[in-house]
C-alpha cells in the first residue's frame, strides 16, 4: 500500500516488465488516495539478510560464512539478467542495492527478483542529473549529477563486494567521506583478500571493472554477462528468458 502520488513511478516502471529476476506487477488498485499494488510474493526476505544470515559466533565474534563461487556467481548473473533486460527497455533502476533484491527462492536455486522501482525512469539517450539513490550504492556520476544507466553497473559491483566479502564497500557512517573521495577521482583499489581468493582471480577482476570510477571503461550489463569468470560460475542454464507485453 502507498500513497498515489508516491506510486506512480513505480506503476510507469513496472508496467509491461515481464522477467524472472524482476518483481512482477499483477493488479494495481486505487482507493481513497491510496495505490494497492499486487506483486510477485517473495518469502525469502532480502539479499541483505541472506548475507546477515550468515554469520556465525565463533570465539565470541561474528564470522561471516562465505558462500560458495556457485552461490556468488548465480547471484551476481540474477542481478546483472535484470539490470541487462531494464537497460534493453530503456529503463534505469537507480537504486540497486541489497535490499532491493528479494528472494523468490532459497536454497542452492536461489532466485531474485529486484524490486522497489520508485526511483526508475526512462533514459531515452540524454543524460540524466537527477541525484538519488542509496549512498554507498550510488555511482560517483550520480553525485555529480551527470549519469547514464552505467550508474546501475557500479551498484551492481558494490552488491557483488558485499557478497563476497560480508563487508560494507564504505561504511554508513562514513557517506561523506565516500562521496569527497569518488568527487576527489581517487582509483578505488580492491584488496586481494582471502575472501576474493576463494573464487579466483577473475572475480576480484571483474568487481573491479564494475567499480571502475569514470563510466565510460565501465562495461554494460551485457557485457558484464560475457566476462569469462561470471560466464563459468553463473548457471545461467537454468535461468528463463524475457518479454516484454
Amino acid at each position: 500500500v502507498m500513497q498515489s502520488s508516491d506510486s506512480l513511478g513505480e506503476l510507469k516502471a513496472l508496467r509491461g516488465l515481464q522477467h524472472r529476476n524482476i518483481v512482477q506487477l499483477h493488479e494495481a488498485r486505487e482507493h481513497e488516495g491510496h495505490a494497492y499494488l499486487v506483486m510477485d510474493l517473495c518469502k525469502g526476505g532480502t539479499l541483505m539478510s541472506w548475507i546477515g544470515d550468515r554469520f556465525e559466533k565463533h570465539m565470541g565474534k561474528a564470522v561471516y560464512m562465505h558462500p560458495s563461487t556457485k552461490q556468488v556467481g548465480r547471484i551476481l548473473w540474477q542481478v546483472f539478467d535484470a539490470i541487462q533486460y531494464l537497460h534493453s527497455c530503456n529503463i534505469v533502476h537507480r537504486d540497486v542495492k541489497l535490499p532491493n533484491l528479494l528472494i523468490a527462492q532459497g536454497g542452492s536455486n536461489l532466485q531474485l527478483k529486484l524490486a522497489d522501482f520508485n526511483l526508475a525512469t526512462e533514459l531515452q539517450g540524454e543524460v540524466l542529473t537527477a541525484r538519488c539513490g542509496t549512498p554507498g550504492f550510488m555511482a560517483p556520476e550520480v553525485v555529480e549529477c551527470h549519469y547514464t544507466e552505467l550508474c546501475d553497473v557500479w551498484s551492481a559491483g558494490v552488491v557483488f563486494y558485499q557478497v563476497v566479502t560480508g563487508e560494507r564497500l564504505w561504511r554508513k557512517a562514513d557517506a561523506e567521506a565516500h562521496y569527497e573521495q569518488l568527487l576527489a577521482e581517487t582509483p578505488l583499489k580492491l584488496e586481494s583478500t582471502a575472501a576474493w581468493s576463494n573464487h579466483g582471480k577473475g572475480a576480484l577482476d571483474l568487481c573491479q571493472e564494475l567499480l571502475r570510477l569514470e563510466s565510460q571503461g565501465r562495461p554494460t550489463a551485457a557485457a558484464a554477462m560475457e566476462n569469462p569468470w561470471l560466464q563459468k560460475h553463473a548457471n545461467f542454464a537454468e535461468q528463463g528468458c524475457c518479454a516484454i507485453n
